[in-house]
């Protein structure tokens, strides 16, 4: 019993003589217990925040969108779906508001009523038709306030008043949406093509008969974390039943829709042939009695006609007869009476009155019918006119309805876009963010952990071998080995334990809250954090440090304990002196002091010290060096990609139904760019999403093929990255980016199949592989196009690069080009950059994480290490004292060798971090990211400096250890 409490003291008085080395261990277990958990904690952490936002808010799991609308028919209809647990509808309309001179494009949105809940942070919701919630990121945009009234226009040709009962509101208040997790607001088809910030409204605001999109829940989805495999797992099922939906529900909607349309024209035709009947049968009726009316006077053209011909033939006649009489009259006038005379001669003035009768009579009958005639031409005239009037009548009708008919076949059957939460602005990148942490908890702090346990690891056991005279003493006085082992167990066992759980404890809190927090600057949606102990990471980065440390010091414990108490006892022989090499040189040797000679010596002399001292200082100044080269790789993307790859400044994206109506596509859409002052040059090419695929590997990438190969040659620099060749785009094969070739494994001269939505897949060379860094594209002419495709391109798109006007007032040019019918919407390449940039400024809060903890772990090291190198040689120290060295000079004996080591180390971390920072690139960079992968010179020197720094700053620590060496006593520490 008395040996035990012998033992246990001892045990603490261990602890307390040998402070500085326990809280070195104590030190160093809990950075690497730290950094180890709390980074790969992060990942999760992250995801359970945005599941926790998402939670909250009630956020869809799945959106229905329709190019035709939705009704409550197919509200119900998706309700029923299995899997579906709620079902909301909501409207939905872009418009245009003029704030200090600028005009936003704001998302206006009903008011939700239990999916996708507001988060208020100023005001109230809108409780009236007049009032509106308006996006935080407004609040200082619009520079506007709680009681403001604030006016939308619709930014088209269309009214506003059609679409909504109020364009002005009152501002209740300010707020965000789950809908949009990040700072992005995504694009629009009105103003500059780039939404700004939304608004909510109430939902009877809005006048459409029908809801621009319902949102859904799926019942399994719940209790799944959200930016997980097993959430998409949830959800995709449901999304797949939800489209196994759309023909029946489309096809619905469009018989409602054209219903009415297909009635108006049916009645439309029935009325025209009724009305072409009617008009037949008068004009019918009309020419009949035309008809007849000009038979009759024609009959009586014919007997005048026989008229005059009778009178003219019995004129002369009777005339020649009539003369006679008159000539017998006037010979016989002697023997008749005077009364005869005068009947004979009213006889003949008689027969002369009835022939000129008979010629009134024709006269009259011809006049007759000449005016008849004059009549019945005027009335042809008018059947004419009439008949003419009736057919352009008829024919305006009938154009009225063929125009009626082609306007209903116009109407598309509509289509549903059925998403999920991956298509709302900034939700993916969150994930991505996520996973790269992930990434970067896998590498990082697993080399980070390897460093401290080495360390803590040679602190240990060089412990156990200074005390070797003290084991053998143990073992002299009767000792078992296992309670001499359990001495080094405990104080080994103590300082990574209680490391750990600080480490654990601190960790796993600290170092996630620094990074979700960084995030926050672009998801500042995020309000609550969601911070647990991980405790799986927590067990196995605390049993690797206590199993590490531990067993290292029972190994070397049990490793002197073999021995017998009178060798333990006697002091280990001092290594004999050796020759280095530079003795051999002997114009640099000779010219070398005393001192600087004996720091050479030392330095080869103490070869496990040696290498351990430029190990650790080599490791951490490379994980300083990775720090450091990860901001270059990570913060340089859009950089790289805009300003050395990617050149053009927008992308004007065309509206396929109107180019395809016109006679000359080309040429008009070409004269629309070139009479925009803002352009410096253009290309037409095609963009479109495909698979990629070789052998088992598959990626999504974008083709783009270009009208003009010079234009986008213009537009595009095609280099190698690590030869930066150029290369030329021919019709011989397609240019391939280097992530996507890395990921299929293929390079020059080798074949990828190429498949476009649902048609065969086709094969192509690769012709050349090309530095990228976002997403994957495929590049070739039109030429190589149509010799793979067998097939035309679709030309979709403008590439643009704009001069100094033009991108100065990008917004300007934007809104003149989509009041051309023919362009759907303009992307900027500066938005994008802005976007890439914003998220990855939050890496940067990451990499100075990254650099501290190394930093401090450089510190801690080259501590324990110095701390081992003085415990190890009190000796020698003592006897350079006691031959009248000064303090100063034993500390600079010791400081020379620390510096050249430091030196040594410092340019082995050079290699070392270069060969790790490529291995992390390698393995944190994402599906369509790739990362830089040089180190700029700063940063190598950045990390070189700091390492010689903490190296001089543990150099001023131990002047004071090292004055307090004591001479007798460490000279007589042997006996």
């Amino acid at each position: 019993m008395a040996r035990k409490k012998a033992l246990n003291k001892d045990i603490r008085v261990e602890i307390k003589k040998s402070l500085g080395r326990y809280i070195s261990i104590f030190l160093i277990v809990a950075l690497g217990v730290s950094f180890f958990s709390g980074l790969r904690s992060t990942e999760s952490d992250m995801r359970y925040t945005g599941d926790a936002f998402s939670d909250a808010s009630n956020l869809m799991d799945i959106r229905v969108i329709s190019t035709m609308g939705l009704t409550d028919d197919d509200v119900e209809a998706l309700s029923q779906v299995e899997g579906i647990s709620g079902a909301e509808p909501g409207y939905m309309k872009d418009v245009i508001t003029k704030q200090n001179e600028t005009d936003y494009v704001v998302e206006l949105l009903s008011m939700p009523e239990k999916m996708n809940q507001i988060q208020v942070t100023e005001g109230r919701l809108p409780e009236k038709e007049n009032e509106c919630l308006l996006d935080n990121r407004l609040k200082k945009a619009f520079e506007v306030k709680v009681g403001d009234t604030i006016s939308f226009v619709s930014g088209t040709d269309t009214e506003l008043s059609e679409d909504l009962t109020q364009t002005s509101y009152t501002v209740t208040g300010f707020g965000d949406s789950p809908l949009f997790i990040s700072m992005e607001r995504g694009s629009s088809m009105v103003g500059s093509g780039q939404i700004n910030g939304f608004a909510i409204v109430q939902k009877n605001v809005f006048t459409q008969d029908y809801y621009t999109q319902i949102y859904l829940t799926a019942a399994d989805a719940y209790d799944e974390i959200a930016f997980t495999d097993a959430y998409t797992q949830a959800v995709e099922p449901v999304q797949k039943r939800v489209e196994a939906l759309e023909e029946e529900r489309c096809q619905a909607r469009y018989d409602e829709v054209t219903k009415e349309p297909r009635q108006e024209l049916a009645d439309a035709r029935k009325t025209w042939q009724e009305e072409k009947d009617n008009a037949d049968s008068e004009l019918f009726d009309a020419r009949a009695k035309l008809d007849d009316g000009w038979a009759q006077l024609s009959d009586a053209k014919d007997q005048l006609a026989e008229g005059r011909k009778e009178y003219e033939q019995n004129y002369e006649t009777t005339v020649e007869q009539l003369k006679q009489q008159q000539a017998q009259l006037d010979a016989g006038k002697a023997m008749m009476s005077e009364d005869q005379i005068a009947q004979a001669q009213g006889q003949i003035d008689a027969a002369y009155a009835a022939l000129d009768g008979a010629k009134n009579t024709l006269d009259q009958s011809e006049a007759q019918i000449k005016e008849n005639e004059e009549e019945l031409t005027k009335q042809e005239e008018t059947y004419e006119s009439s008949k003419a009037e009736a057919k352009q009548k008829l024919d305006d009708a009938w154009k009225e309805i063929e125009d009626g008919q082609k306007e209903l076949d116009d109407i598309k059957m509509p289509t549903w876009q059925v998403i999920n939460r991956e298509s709302l602005p900034g939700y993916t990148d969150y994930g991505s963010n996520a996973e790269r942490m992930g990434a970067i908890g896998k590498v990082f702090p697993a080399i980070f952990f390897l460093v401290a346990a080495l360390v803590a690891l040679t602190a240990i056991t060089r412990m156990v071998e200074e005390q070797r005279t003290l084991i053998g003493t143990y073992k002299a006085l009767g000792y078992s080995k296992a309670a001499i082992a359990k001495k080094y167990l405990l104080y080994a066992l103590s300082a990574t334990l209680g490391g750990s759980i600080v480490g654990v404890l601190i960790g796993e809190k600290l170092f996630p809250f620094i990074i979700i927090i960084s995030y926050r600057l672009m998801y500042a949606s995020l309000l609550k954090l969601v911070i647990p102990y991980n405790w799986h990471y927590a067990i196995l980065s605390t049993a690797l440090a206590v199993f590490s440390v531990t067993f290292a010091a029972l190994v070397a414990c049990y490793r002197e304990l073999y021995a017998q108490p009178a060798v333990l006892m006697r002091p280990v022989a001092p290594k004999p002196g050796k020759r280095v090499l530079l003795e051999r040189i002997g114009f640099i040797w000779k010219h070398l002091s005393f001192s600087q000679k004996n720091t050479f010596r030392n330095l080869f002399r103490y070869k496990k010290r040696l290498i351990m001292t430029v190990f650790g200082i080599g490791c951490t100044t490379g994980l300083m060096v990775v720090g450091f080269g990860l901001k270059d790789s990570i913060m340089n993307i859009a950089s790289l990609q805009y300003d050395n790859i990617q050149l053009y400044d927008a992308m004007a994206a065309l509206n396929t139904d109107e180019t395809d109506k016109l006679e000359d596509s080309d040429k008009t859409l070409n004269e629309i760019m070139e009479n925009e002052s803002g352009i410096e040059t253009f290309a037409k090419v095609s963009m479109k999403s495909m698979d990629i695929s070789s052998g088992s590997n598959v990626r999504t990438a974008y083709t783009v093929v270009c009208k003009d190969a010079q234009a986008l040659e213009s537009m595009m620099v095609f280099q190698s990255r690590t030869t930066k060749k150029t290369y030329e785009l021919t019709d011989d094969g397609v240019i391939l980016t280097e992530q996507m070739a890395e990921a299929l494994g293929v390079g020059e001269g080798d074949t990828v199949s190429i498949t476009s939505g649902e048609n065969e897949p086709v094969t192509a060379v690769v012709a050349h592989v090309m530095e990228n860094y976002l997403m994957h594209y495929v590049y070739m002419t039109e030429g190589c196009y149509e010799k793979v495709f067998q097939t035309e391109p679709e030309y979709n798109m403008y590439w643009l690069k704009l001069n100094k006007d033009g991108r100065a007032n990008e917004d300007v040019l934007g809104q003149r080009l989509m009041d051309h019918d023919e362009i759907l919407t303009v992307t900027y390449v500066s938005t994008t950059r802005e976007m890439i940039d914003g998220m990855l400024s939050s890496l940067y809060i990451i990499v100075v994480v990254l650099v501290i903890s190394a930093s401090l772990l450089a510190f801690v090291v080259i501590y324990n290490l110095n701390n081992i190198n003085i415990s190890e040689r009190k000796r020698e120290l003592a006897t350079i004292k006691l031959l009248g060295f000064y303090d100063s000079e034993v500390a600079m004996y010791v400081y020379r060798e620390n510096i050249w080591l430091t030196l040594i180390g410092a340019f082995a971390g050079i290699f070392i971090g270069k060969v790790l920072h490529g291995f992390i690139i390698k393995t944190v960079q994402v599906n369509q990211v790739m990362f830089g992968h040089d180190i700029s010179v700063p940063s190598y020197i950045y990390s070189m400096v700091l390492a010689f720094v903490f190296s001089m700053a543990v150099n001023g620590v131990m002047y004071f250890q090292l004055k307090k060496i004591d001479m007798i006593e460490s000279l007589k520490s042997v006996e």
